[in-house]
């Protein structure tokens, strides 16, 4: 009879479940989705582990633990598996910020500065994991490269805002690109060596490509430490530009003018492998092909092992499986071979940067065309494009505007995939929420110009003047980085200066 019972039971509920269910919800980790009753039996035989972590062992239902929101910039993140019902956070978020009861999704627009709090994560009422919030404004907290001072933009400072040699661990000289590892650590390009700076710490402890030494910046350093060339090593560069890390912490910089990636481990400033070249000791380059490249920028993570690479020398983008030499997919020509620039919906012209969304599309800064492209996972011909008015279109525009780029050399994502891109000669970086729009698409915040979409000057002095380096503007942005707590980080390259927002 029990066993009737219980029978019983468990029908009628597949039954509720299934009729009661909103349309939308098409997670079968849901308990509102026509499959999650199946889901479920599979799950306790043991036959699935699918469902675990959101049935029985419920975590965290999102990508990050840490947010970090900008004030008056829409967000909206979803949970891991797309939707989950019945998702509150105790105590509530900031002002602003919402939590959909049947999607689980984060959204809103955060209206009011908040420091850093933290929220459970109930699910039905009970707590299944913990998240912290914080919005900040577009004003820099920390400043890498000028000795804290946020009013200086002198080339290797040398303390007190007077520039001058050597160079130093405090010091920068036109950093290129920023990026941050799993613990909140920071590594900068900046011209031949890549400087590694402890979480909140702007004194480097580490230094790649000048044999240990932060007072050198040489080409191809010699190895007898007296700060001059020499020859090509597994311990040089020339021109450091992309740098990312995979989620083991190797660590992959874009030896540019050596046409070459070199590929470090367990924080070692020797590299152990070359990719682009036959060995340590010689260059890259020459003829394009599937394992030769010319002056490449940026690369990205794909989360799957492999990597993307900015080949701007051959005007395209490469794509490296896990522990390859040679690439597998080409963006912005019809083969390995070619490198002709070209506009449209497929050709690139000098693509210099680029970032992969949570559905696997990719987003590439196509700098000589003035425009970022979108190309949805698994396609090589865009369907959205920033900074031109259509796919043909490639000319720089006569003046800044909200819909306009020139010369965007860096893109990121935040953590509700807005896009953020450092838009070099308009002196600022802008902000484009996440959207589906073809072409013509409005940044919703500019940093770097007293918030005018129409001014692009250097420095600007809040009058769109060009005055001297402050907190409030920039001067050739290169890079742009979020870090997995939602901070955005910006490469100043002509203020000698990284800054963390």
């Amino acid at each position: 009879m029990k066993r009737l019972a219980l029978f019983g039971f468990i029908l009628l509920n597949q039954f509720l479940w299934f009729h009661c269910r909103p349309a939308s919800l098409d997670n079968v980790c849901d308990s509102k989705s026509k499959s999650f009753f199946p889901q479920l039996i599979l799950s306790t035989s043991g036959e699935s582990l699918f469902c675990s972590r959101q049935v029985f062992r419920d975590g965290n239902p999102y990508a990050f633990q840490d947010f970090t929101f900008y004030k008056n910039v829409p967000i909206q993140v979803r949970p891991i598996s797309g939707s989950l019902s019945n998702i509150q956070l105790s105590p509530s978020p900031p002002e602003g910020i919402f939590v959909n009861l049947e999607t689980g999704t984060i959204s809103g627009t955060p209206t009011n500065l908040s420091p850093r709090t933290y929220h459970r994560v109930l699910r039905k009422g009970a707590f299944i994991g913990t998240v912290s919030i914080e919005v900040r404004d577009f004003t820099p907290s920390f400043v890498y490269g000028q000795f804290g001072n946020l009013n200086c933009g002198v080339s290797n400072n040398q303390g007190g805002c007077v520039n001058g040699i050597p160079f130093s661990a405090s010091n920068l000289s036109s950093p290129l690109t920023v990026t941050s590892d799993r613990n909140g650590g920071v590594y900068v390009s900046t011209g031949s060596r890549v400087l590694y700076y402890p979480k909140a710490e702007s004194v480097a402890t580490r230094v790649y490509g000048q044999h240990g030494l932060f007072n050198c910046n040489i080409t191809n350093a010699n190895s007898d430490l007296s700060c001059s060339s020499s020859s090509l090593s597994e311990k040089t560069l020339h021109t450091a530009r992309g740098i990312f890390l995979t989620p083991s912490q190797n660590v992959f910089i874009a030896d540019s003018t050596n046409h070459r990636v070199l590929v470090y481990s367990n924080e070692s400033t020797d590299a152990n492998r070359v990719i682009g070249a036959i060995n340590f000791s010689v260059a890259g380059g020459g003829a394009a092909s599937q394992s030769t490249f010319s002056n490449p920028y940026e690369m990205a993570y794909d989360n799957v092992g492999g990597f993307f690479l900015s080949d701007a020398g051959s005007n395209r983008v490469l794509y490296f499986p896990i522990d390859s030499f040679s690439a597998s997919e080409v963006w912005g020509q019809p083969n390995f071979i070619n490198n002709g620039s070209s506009q449209g919906t497929g050709g690139l012209n000098i693509p210099t940067s680029m970032i992969v969304d949570r559905q696997g599309g990719l987003y590439i800064a196509d700098s000589g065309n003035n425009r970022v492209l979108y190309y949805p996972n698994g396609t090589k011909s865009a369907t959205r494009v920033y900074g031109q008015l259509d796919f043909a279109s490639s000319a720089p525009p006569g003046s800044a505007s909200v819909n306009r780029l020139n010369y965007p050399l860096s893109v990121a994502l935040d953590q509700s995939d807005n896009l953020y891109v450092a838009d070099y000669n308009y002196n600022r970086v802008m902000i484009f929420p996440s959207t589906e729009n073809t072409a013509g698409t409005n940044a919703i915040a500019v940093i770097g110009q007293s918030g005018s979409f129409t001014c692009g000057i250097e420095n600007n002095d809040g009058t769109c003047n060009t005055g001297s380096a402050s907190a409030g503007n920039l001067y050739r942005p290169s890079g742009v980085h979020i870090d997995q707590e939602g901070r955005l980080y910006v490469s100043d390259t002509s203020n000698n200066r990284v800054l963390r927002y």
